[in-house]
């Protein structure tokens, strides 16, 4: 999690073990895992299925729920403020007690929303991309009207995260390689805030331990004929990038584990001509920047080969974002690092001299 998330106790970090950790009670993965929504739902009286209308189109007749008590809830695509409204709105107003969120990070972080404040609704999450662990995590990541970062707010947990193997075999391999991005990032943020804070408990060795498997699994997918890779390879990175992923956050969740990448990136949505991307590619470009910001020559390396293969962006450009873009840019960055109270041992001057360097 991020430092500002622990100033509500007012406690230092090594009395937050006494506090509790959030894990999805049900998660169910593998081929045609749908096919059990009958069972889950079937005392439900009410159920509302929200997805965007591209999701609706597409997925939708996945779950097999024809005949049940159900109300489409269309999903505007947007986490944020308004859009939780009309949905809490809708969902009270039609007397759901039972909502099945399908989509990417958006519509799980805000069906999590959801459920935190509407007393006993019941919760379904069923991921349909693979650039985001946001089905697992108990946080919500909220944006503008215009897809621009606000904040990062506890939610909770779904009821249900039911991971069907069946929609990720045809799943553009654009979003395999944004989760990828977004779950190596863990590694070298972990890292950077482990080494920056001097801190040696069990639970930055655990999630540090395992964020480094993961990258190590992660390079051996990407070196291996990565433009071919099979059905099972997909089933693995959907495991990876969503509850793997997912996992480490919530075993970081009285840790901080977020650095200089995600900042960077939340910082990047501010700039309205560059809000096409997926998540994990904005965390790939933050990413490299913290490699070369810390002068970790060996990293910045790496992460290159790895990204040129996976066609993230190292560069601005690659985000349709340009010079005169980068005071708005920095100006975002100040006030987030300070806002969130991120841990990067790196001077501001030096952050808007690289952000020029990457154009």
């Amino acid at each position: 999690m991020k430092f500002f998330h622990h100033k509500k106790w007012d406690l230092n970090l090594n009395e937050l073990n006494s506090f509790s950790y959030y894990f999805p009670p049900n998660i169910v993965k593998g081929r045609k895992t749908l096919n059990f929504i009958l069972e889950i739902i079937k005392d439900k009286k009410k159920i509302g299925v929200m997805a965007d209308s591209f999701i609706m189109k597409n997925y939708y007749t996945y779950l097999n729920i024809q005949g049940k008590n159900t109300e489409k809830i269309n999903f505007n695509g947007e986490c944020s403020s308004r859009e939780f409204f009309r949905l809490k709105q809708i969902i009270l107003n039609k007397g759901i007690d039972c909502l099945v969120c399908m989509g990417g990070g958006k519509a799980m972080d805000i069906g999590k929303l959801l459920k935190r404040d509407i007393n006993g609704l019941f919760l379904i999450l069923v991921p349909t991309s693979a650039a985001t662990c946001a089905a697992v995590t108990s946080v919500s990541v909220v944006y503008d009207e215009n897809s621009t970062y606000m904040k990062t707010v506890d939610s909770v947990c779904a009821d249900f995260v039911i991971i069907d193997y069946e929609i990720f075999y045809k799943l553009p391999l654009a979003f395999f390689s944004a989760g990828i991005a977004d779950t190596i990032a863990k590694y070298f943020e972990i890292s950077t805030v482990k080494k920056f804070l001097k801190v040696n408990d069990i639970y930055y060795n655990i999630i540090l331990d395992l964020s480094e498997k993961l990258y190590i699994r992660l390079k051996e997918i990407t070196y291996n004929n990565w433009e071919k890779i099979d059905a099972a390879k997909k089933e693995e990175l959907t495991d990876i990038n969503i509850f793997f992923s997912g996992i480490i956050s919530l075993l970081g969740r009285f840790n901080i584990t977020v650095s200089a990448a995600h900042t960077i990136a939340h910082s990047l949505t501010t700039i309205n001509h560059s809000q096409k991307f997926l998540h994990g590619e904005y965390v790939a470009f933050g990413l490299f920047m913290q490699e070369n910001l810390l002068k970790n020559k060996k990293n910045v390396k790496e992460l290159q080969n790895i990204f040129i293969i996976h066609d993230l962006p190292i560069k601005l450009s690659q985000l349709n974002i340009y010079k005169n873009d980068i005071n708005k840019i920095f100006e975002f960055y100040i006030k987030l690092k300070e806002k969130e109270k991120i841990i990067f041992p790196v001077n501001d001057k030096m952050v808007y001299n690289q952000l020029n360097k990457n154009l």
